[in-house]
């Protein structure tokens, strides 16, 4: 998969720049810190639709979420990026 530098955060990002975290929800089940943050997101009604991965960290930082809410995105990120589009 070919990637792009975002402009705005000069990081690589995935070639389509915005993405729809709806793959977030699909694990609200799962009993690790990714499930965590699926259900934090889903009780957060300010929780961001649609961004890149440095727009969704910088919203944790600035809601105080701690460094394992943190580290759990980045882990989702990585499992998102690597996922099949059928899956996301």
């Amino acid at each position: 998969m070919m990637t792009k530098i975002n402009p705005l955060y000069g990081k690589w990002v995935l070639p389509t720049g915005y993405h729809d975290l709806g793959w977030l929800k699909k694990q609200i089940k799962r009993q690790d810190p990714v499930g965590d943050l699926s259900r934090d997101a889903a009780r957060d009604p300010d929780f961001p639709k649609k961004g890149i991965r440095e727009m969704y960290l910088d919203y944790l930082r600035i809601k105080g979420a701690c460094e394992a809410a943190r580290k759990a995105f980045r882990k989702a990120w990585r499992e998102y990026a690597n996922s099949a589009p059928e899956e996301r």
